[in-house]
Order: structure tokens, then sequence, then C-alpha cells
């Protein structure tokens, strides 16, 4: 499973984190540091299998999805 985490990295825990987890990137494939690009990316793919994933069911509310996407 993935996960995508924020991070405040303006406070001494986050840059501590952030450390950490650059030098994991750097050792391991377990983490990878995206662009703001890549990570909008995966946010439309996540989306795109909602949507289908509602479809399917029959159960898709278009208000949420519009609302999910920030179009309403």
């Amino acid at each position: 499973m993935e996960r995508i985490v924020l991070i405040n990295d303006s406070t001494a825990k986050g840059k501590m984190l952030l450390s950490l987890l650059n030098h994991f990137s750097k050792t391991s494939r377990s983490v990878e540091f995206l662009t703001p690009v890549e990570a909008e990316e995966m946010e439309d793919e996540i989306f795109l299998k909602m949507m289908e994933d509602g479809r399917k069911s029959g159960k898709a509310d278009t208000k949420k999805v519009l609302k999910k996407l920030g179009i309403k």
C-alpha cells in the first residue's frame, strides 16, 4: 500500500522526519519524493479509479465526485 504524506518542514520534528525520509529515499525503494506534477497525476489516477468503481457499482454520486474534483 502506498501513502501520500504532508510534512510541515518548518517544525523541528518535521525537519527531522524529512531528513530521515530523504535518507531512506536514497538507500531503498520504499520512499519516493514526487514533484508537484507527479503528485497531481497520481491524484488524478486515484480519482479516476474512484469514479470507475462508483460507476460499476451504480452508487456513484455525481455531486460527491464533482466536489472532490473541485468543480462544485
